[in-house]
């Protein structure tokens, strides 16, 4: 049978395209992966603006709401490697930096730089990887890797989910609590990245505005996940150990809410 590979460019899981996310290397990976498998393989299929179940997580449209062009980077790319799956996925951000911000040498090179460590970021913000790297199931069921977020933009207070995650992970609390502080310290990264470049080489201040207002709002987001993250994990920790340093840990609530503030 004849193949169509299906893309998705703005995933709704990942902060719906609100965030740095180049998926470029991802998705040339599958496509080549899938291109060596089935030889019937004969084109791709992109969702560029939704995805998951309906009215679960924010309603918005592509080109009409919010800061488009920086989830635009995944539509276009799949097009691009349709074309061509050997292309250079560098170069492909690097070409859609030129034809959405700036032709300068300098501004381009930090906006690839900020979209190689976009990746990074997201798994590490948005993800408990001790957890998101098991194949879990529970009751028959395969709980996806993201938990602990429900509906992609609500941080869950559900208990066993929570001691779910904890349960899987326990063997590697520290690294996970310290995943969530690695994602701040990379969003800062990209923030001082878009900060350094010149204003004047951008198509327009009103893009660089936007770039930056997206990147205060990841430091912001991560910051207050990773101290909800601590959290969450260091009680479960006391629960299951009664251990006196878990509890203290746990009294990070006083972090989530100056990081919400």
């Amino acid at each position: 049978h004849k193949r169509i590979i299906e893309f998705q460019a703005r995933r709704e899981f990942e902060a719906f395209g609100s965030l740095p996310n180049d998926l470029t290397v991802q998705q040339q990976q599958a496509l080549q992966q899938f291109l060596a498998a089935n030889p019937n393989v004969i084109g791709v299929w992109n969702w560029t603006q939704s995805g998951g179940p309906l009215r679960a997580g924010p309603r918005t449209l592509y080109l009409r709401e919010g800061f488009w062009q920086l989830f635009g980077l995944n539509t276009y790319a799949v097009a691009r490697l349709a074309w061509n799956p050997e292309l250079d996925a560098a170069q492909v951000t690097a070409d859609w930096a030129r034809q959405m911000f700036s032709d300068d040498p300098a501004t381009v090179a930090a906006i690839g730089e900020v979209m190689v460590l976009s990746r990074d970021a997201v798994t590490k913000g948005l993800y408990i990887a001790p957890y998101a790297s098991q194949s879990v199931k529970a009751l028959g069921l395969e709980p996806p890797p993201m938990m602990w977020i429900f509906e992609w933009d609500i941080p869950t207070g559900d208990s066993a989910v929570l001691d779910s995650i904890y349960a899987v992970s326990h063997d590697r609390i520290d690294e996970a609590v310290a995943e969530g502080q690695q994602a701040v310290d990379l969003a800062k990264q990209q923030r001082d990245l878009i900060a350094a470049t010149d204003a004047s080489t951008w198509r327009s201040p009103q893009l660089r505005n936007e770039f930056m207002a997206t990147l205060d709002f990841q430091v912001s987001l991560y910051e207050t996940l990773a101290a909800y993250r601590e959290m969450v994990l260091r009680h479960a920790q006391w629960l299951d150990t009664g251990d006196p340093a878990a509890q203290e840990a746990w009294a990070a609530t006083s972090r989530v809410q100056a990081a919400q503030q």
